[in-house]
């Protein structure tokens, strides 16, 4: 009897270490999932500024000369992309999806996972605190001194990253306590959370590295 206690508790032990070590290479096998994601949707971007005289898209409908379209369903992007417009509302754009979200944005999509990444509004708007005569409008690759530093695109709960306030209220951290950044020069990295404010890093956040 003691033998047969024994062994299930050691069978109980080996369960514990067994899951324990699943939900490990899960979570790394997420993680790598989503850098690649951030890794294909820094890359368009960029084609797209290169397709549009150095001008990466709106970042919101509401940009000065925009298109009506939030960057997500810019259909110019989307184009690039060879994705309909159509699969967006479905969830069935995979690289805007972080396996570890479990939200995706859903509540603003009748429940439909949408999205997990937002783009920092000082790239996609520009201009001082991310306005011009109380428009957005967008900042130029040109304007970009260094875009192995200056953030792209990251692990969000919005499809905007806002910076003029001074915060970064809009990042979230699903990755052992960090978030899965993209910059503007299309590496990706893991970054401690919470992400630094414009105030504290300028460069992670403006084009021009000068703190808003």
């Amino acid at each position: 009897m003691t033998e047969l206690l024994v062994a299930i508790g050691l069978i109980a032990v080996l369960a514990v270490a067994l899951l324990g070590l699943s939900a490990g290479l899960r979570g790394r096998s997420n993680a790598a999932t989503c850098v690649n994601h951030l890794k294909q949707l820094a890359l368009y971007f960029n084609v797209y500024a290169s397709d549009h005289d150095g001008y990466y898209p709106h970042v919101a409908r509401y940009s000065a000369g925009g298109v009506g379209q939030h960057w997500y369903y810019n259909t110019e992007l989307l184009s690039l992309m060879q994705i309909p417009v159509s699969n967006v509302w479905k969830g069935k754009v995979p690289f805007y999806l972080c396996p570890e979200d479990q939200n995706g944005m859903s509540t603003a999509f009748g429940g439909v996972r949408v999205l997990s990444y937002g783009f920092n509004i000082a790239v996609g708007s520009g201009g001082s605190n991310g306005y011009t005569s109380g428009k957005y409008i967008r900042t130029r690759s040109s304007q970009i001194n260094q875009p192995s530093k200056l953030l792209l695109a990251c692990d969000a709960s919005e499809y905007y990253l806002q910076v003029k306030s001074k915060a970064v209220p809009k990042a979230v951290y699903r990755h052992r306590g960090g978030a899965n950044v993209a910059f503007c020069d299309g590496h990706v990295a893991w970054m401690e959370g919470p992400l630094p404010t414009s105030t504290q890093d300028p460069d992670l956040w403006w084009p021009d590295g000068v703190a808003r």
